[in-house]
């Protein structure tokens, strides 16, 4: 059980709220990289997607579906 005297426990827990904080605020600043990043994601898997159709219907892709 942790015991809260030890200055080894107070440590921890210090070292658990810094990183906790850091990645945090590494969340908060770069959060309009990662809009952009998802917004390009999602078009590049829609993008893959009508490939994959296109050339399934189009017979270059043998894609057994059931």
């Amino acid at each position: 059980m942790l015991d809260v005297i030890k200055p080894e426990t107070l440590e921890m827990l210090m070292n658990i709220g810094v990183i906790t904080l850091g990645a945090l605020a590494i969340i908060f600043v770069l959060r309009g990289i990662f809009k952009v990043a998802w917004k390009f994601i999602k078009f590049l898997l829609i993008v893959l997607g009508i490939l994959v159709i296109v050339g399934y219907f189009q017979g270059w892709l043998k894609i057994s579906i059931w």
